[in-house]
C-alpha cells in the first residue's frame, strides 16, 4: 500500500449518498428527508431500542488517532492513549477535522459536532446561503441523541502517518498563514479539475458512480474553501504561531485530499473509456491524457513532501475494538 496506489483507487459517494450523512434532519431554513435505504434500516433498529452506546466506524485516512465523544469521559482517555501508544501510532496533534470541532483535552478528544454546528458556522462565513450548499442529512450520533442519552463515540484512525502530526515544537509559520496556504493549494487544483470536468462532462455517455461525486465537487468546492478562509482571517486563534503538527497538518494533509480527488476523476474518465470502447471520443482521450499526467505529477510530489508509514490494519482494527470494549463499560458502570 502507498499513498499513490490508496488515491489511485479511491472512491467514497457524495454526503447525500453516504449511510452516516443521510439522517432526517431539520433546522432553521433547511430540511433533509430522503435517508438512504440503510438509513432507514438503522432508524429502525434505533426507534425501536432504547440505546445507550452508539460506536460508528471511520477512519481518518492520514495523520493520527483522534475521538469524538458525545459526552466527557476523562478516566477512559488515558487507558486510550495508553493502548494506542502501545501500538505505535500517533496522535493527531495538528488543526482539528472540522473548524466547529472543540477539543475535550490537550491532546485528541474533541466533542462530537452536530448538524446545527455546521449549519450556524456556514450560516456566518459562507458566501452563500447554507440551504444553498447543503445537500445532505445529519448523522447516526445526532439522530440517536434527539431520541436517548446515550454515549456516542467515534474513532478516527489513519491508515497512514507522518511523525509530523505529533510535534508540538514551534514552526515558522502562524495558524493562518499555514491554513491560507493550504487553502490556496487546494483551490489551485480544484479550478483545473473543476475546468477539465466542465469540459468532459457533455461528452460522458455511461452512467458512473464518479459522476456524482465530481458533480457534487464542482458544485460545492470553491464554496467551502471560500467559507474556511472567511472563518481564518479573522479568527485571533490563528494569530498565535503554529506548531510542526499544525503547519504540516494544514501543508501537507490537504495535498493528501486533493490527490483523492484527481484519482476519482481519472477513474470516472477510464470508467468512460472502458464502457463505450472505441466509441471514446478523442477529446476525452486528450483530457484522459492530460488528468493522468497532473496526478501523477502531483502523487509524485506528495510522495516526496512526506515521511509516512502505513499502519498495518490489524492495529487499526485492536484500538476500534479496545476503544469499543471500554466505552461499553463505562455506559454499563453507570447505568
Amino acid at each position: 500500500l502507498s499513498l499513490t496506489k490508496y488515491a489511485r483507487n479511491f472512491y467514497r459517494p457524495p454526503s447525500h449518498q453516504q449511510v452516516d450523512w443521510t439522517f432526517p434532519v431539520t433546522y432553521k431554513e433547511y430540511t433533509f428527508d430522503t435517508p438512504t435505504a440503510e438509513a432507514q434500516a438503522l432508524m429502525k433498529v434505533i426507534d425501536a431500542n432504547p440505546i445507550n452506546f452508539l460506536f460508528s466506524l471511520h477512519n481518518s485516512g492520514f495523520g493520527g488517532a483522534y475521538y469524538y465523544w458525545s459526552r466527557d469521559v476523562p478516566e477512559l482517555y488515558p487507558v486510550l492513549y495508553e493502548f494506542i501508544e502501545g501500538q505505535k501510532i500517533p496522535l493527531h496533534l495538528g488543526e482539528p477535522e472540522v473548524p466547529v470541532g472543540k477539543k475535550l483535552d490537550d491532546k485528541a478528544m474533541f466533542k462530537l459536532f452536530y448538524f446545527d454546528e455546521i449549519y450556524d458556522y456556514m450560516e456566518e462565513y459562507s458566501p452563500v446561503a447554507p440551504t444553498d450548499v447543503l445537500n445532505s442529512g445529519t448523522s447516526s450520533d445526532d439522530y440517536v441523541k434527539g431520541k436517548y442519552d446515550s454515549l456516542a463515540v467515534v474513532c478516527e484512525m489513519p491508515y497512514f502517518y507522518d511523525p509530523r502530526i505529533e510535534d508540538l515544537s514551534l514552526s515558522d509559520l502562524t495558524r493562518r498563514q499555514a491554513n491560507l496556504k493550504g487553502i490556496e493549494f487546494s483551490r489551485v487544483v480544484l479550478n483545473d479539475l473543476t475546468r477539465s470536468y466542465k469540459d468532459a462532462q457533455p461528452l460522458l455517455t455511461a452512467e458512473s458512480l464518479f459522476v456524482d461525486v465530481l458533480e457534487e465537487l464542482v458544485r460545492t468546492g470553491a464554496t467551502n474553501l471560500e467559507t474556511k478562509e472567511r472563518a481564518v482571517n479573522p479568527d485571533r486563534e490563528y494569530e498565535r504561531q503554529a506548531t510542526v503538527a499544525e503547519k504540516w497538518d494544514a501543508l501537507y494533509v490537504s495535498k493528501f485530499y486533493t490527490l483523492l480527488n484527481l484519482g476519482q476523476f481519472v477513474r470516472l474518465l477510464e470508467y468512460e473509456k472502458a464502457e463505450v470502447g472505441g466509441e471514446f471520443p478523442e477529446r476525452l482521450q486528450e483530457i484522459l491524457d492530460e488528468s493522468l499526467a497532473m496526478f501523477e505529477k502531483k502523487a509524485a510530489e506528495v510522495e516526496a513532501d512526506l515521511d509516512y508509514t502505513v499502519v498495518p490494519i490489524n492495529k487499526l482494527a485492536s484500538v476500534q475494538l479496545v476503544t469499543a470494549l471500554r466505552a461499553m463499560d463505562s455506559v454499563s458502570y453507570t447505568h
